[in-house]
């Protein structure tokens, strides 16, 4: 998912509720599904700080069904390029499905995600999956957020031995973060903040497959965006990382899964976003 992280998959998109038409005199029921989706285009994709797409433009769309009950699922996805590709696989989609829940001024929400790189040349290898939790609460324009990803000891989380390609057992990672967003008032405009931590084991999976390639590091960012007619958003961000270049760069060569060959995948980086909320 998300962010940009998994996160870009709802504070991108807009809700649009689907009912029967009107009949007569007669007021429809509403629905008790909601659909919501967006398509953006951004000049790069980056995943907890680090580039997957290396640091080229990336297209992506999410869609989102949510009941009434609170109970939604969901797919987002997009293309990638160089190490992001995860065992060459040429797009990432997301699958993911919760339960979200808002009393008042607080949101709890949880769920599942698997994320899944088809037509790689790792099969089935690289796909992982996280649980993921969250709360947030609204005081007047200011919204702040804490939640976390916890991905289980799992095969594309394993170590391997970039020579000899032993494995060293499955591991497991964790991201916790924390996000504050501010809505300009009497304006379409919006900022938002973003700092999160990785925790795991530094090393390679299957395919260079990895979430801490360089083990726990941090990573933020900053940004605005402005909606234009309700449906299309622009925005600016600046991502970076505090993981050594020189480290990450050593770990393999510059012609290796194309690392090196457009700047660094893990530095600071200026992202410009188009949305078309659907």
């Amino acid at each position: 998912m998300r962010n940009l992280l998994f996160s870009s998959c709802f504070l991108m998109a807009c809700n649009t509720a689907f009912s029967p038409a009107n009949a007569g005199i007669t007021d429809p029921p509403s629905s008790s599904f909601t659909v919501s989706g967006s398509l953006s285009l951004f000049s790069d994709y980056r995943f907890r700080g680090l580039s997957r797409s290396n640091n080229h433009p990336a297209v992506q769309g999410t869609v989102t069904v949510a009941h009434k009950s609170g109970f939604y699922v969901g797919a987002w996805s997009s293309n990638l390029a160089g190490w992001g590709k995860m065992g060459d696989s040429k797009m990432e989609l997301d699958v993911f499905g919760g339960y979200r829940h808002t009393l008042g001024a607080f949101t709890m929400d949880g769920g599942a995600i698997g994320y899944i790189y088809p037509a790689g040349g790792g099969g089935t290898k690289n796909n992982y999956f996280e649980i993921y939790g969250s709360a947030s609460a609204l005081v007047g324009p200011f919204t702040g957020k804490l939640g976390f990803n916890v991905a289980p000891p799992q095969h594309a989380l394993g170590r391997y031995d970039p020579v000899s390609l032993s494995k060293h057992g499955d591991h497991s990672n964790v991201y916790a973060y924390g996000e504050t967003d501010f809505a300009i008032p009497r304006t379409a405009a919006a900022l938002h903040g973003h700092i999160g931590h990785t925790s795991g084991d530094a090393g390679f999976g299957p395919n260079f497959a990895s979430l801490s390639p360089t083990g726990g590091y941090w990573d933020w960012k900053i940004g605005a965006d402005y909606t234009f007619v309700k449906h299309v958003k622009v925005g600016v961000w600046w991502s970076d990382t505090n993981i050594d270049n020189k480290k990450f760069k050593s770990m393999w060569s510059s012609t290796d899964k194309g690392l090196g060959r457009n700047g660094s995948i893990a530095g600071s980086a200026a992202i410009f976003s188009l949305t078309l909320l659907l």
